[in-house]
C-alpha cells in the first residue's frame, strides 16, 4: 500500500502547469524537498544553503519546486536506447526496486544519463515535469514576479486525494502552525510558523 501511495504522491509531477515561474535560492543550511506540501508527506531528497531551485507555485507555507538536478533518480539501464525509454518504466530513489518508487516514465520518454551505474541501474536526470514541495520560509524568491495563484497547488492535492482513495482512506490534510524559536535570537519569544524547523538539517 505504502508503494501505491508514493506512486500516487508523485503522479502530481505530471500534471499539466498553468503560468510560469520564477527564480529562488535556498537559505537554510539543508532543506528537506517533500512529495506533497505537507510534513506528513514522505521525503524526497535535501538541498543545501545557496541550491538554485525554480519555483513554480505557492500553497500557503510550501512552494512547488521543479527537482533539483541533485535529486537521484534510477531506472533499468536495459530499457533505454539512443537516449529515449523504449517500455514504460518505473523511476526508483536507489539502484534497487524495493527503494522508493518516483513514478513511471513513459514509453519513448527522452532521458539523460549520469555516469553512476551497477548492477543494471542506471542515474538520469530529473524528468523536466517533475515537481517537489519544500517549506516557504527557507527559500528566498521574487513572490510578485510568479504567474502561478497561490491556489494551483490545490489542485495538485486533489489529484493525489483522487489518486489514493482506493489503496487507503483520505486524512484530512491540516497544516498547524508549530511554535518555534526565531531564527536570530534562539532565546526569543516563541512564533508560529507552519512549516516546523524539522523540515531544516
Amino acid at each position: 500500500m505504502k508503494k501505491m501511495l508514493f506512486s500516487a504522491l508523485f503522479a502530481v509531477a505530471f500534471l499539466p502547469l498553468f503560468g510560469g515561474s520564477v527564480p529562488g535560492k535556498v537559505t537554510a543550511d539543508r532543506l528537506n524537498l517533500r512529495f506533497a506540501p505537507e510534513l506528513k508527506s514522505p521525503v524526497a531528497g535535501r538541498v543545501v544553503k545557496d541550491t538554485q531551485l525554480q519555483v513554480y507555485g505557492v500553497k500557503g507555507q510550501w512552494l512547488e519546486v521543479a527537482a533539483p538536478e541533485t535529486l537521484k533518480v534510477y531506472v533499468s539501464e536495459a530499457y533505454i536506447a539512443n537516449g529515449k525509454t523504449i517500455a514504460s518504466i518505473r523511476m526508483y530513489s536507489d539502484k534497487s526496486s524495493t527503494s522508493t518508487c518516483l513514478g513511471v516514465l513513459p514509453a519513448g520518454s527522452e532521458v539523460k544519463m549520469i555516469d553512476d551505474r551497477g548492477y543494471g541501474w542506471v542515474r538520469i536526470a530529473p524528468p523536466e515535469m517533475i515537481r517537489l514541495y519544500t517549506a516557504r520560509m527557507y527559500v528566498e524568491f521574487d513572490a510578485a514576479k510568479l504567474a502561478v495563484p497561490e491556489t494551483a497547488p490545490e489542485t495538485a492535492k486533489e489529484a493525489v486525494k483522487e489518486a489514493v482513495k482506493e489503496a487507503a482512506p483520505a486524512t484530512p490534510a491540516a497544516e498547524t502552525a508549530t511554535p518555534t524559536a526565531s531564527a536570530a535570537d534562539p532565546k526569543a519569544s516563541p512564533v508560529a510558523v507552519p512549516a516546523p524547523k524539522e523540515d531544516v538539517k
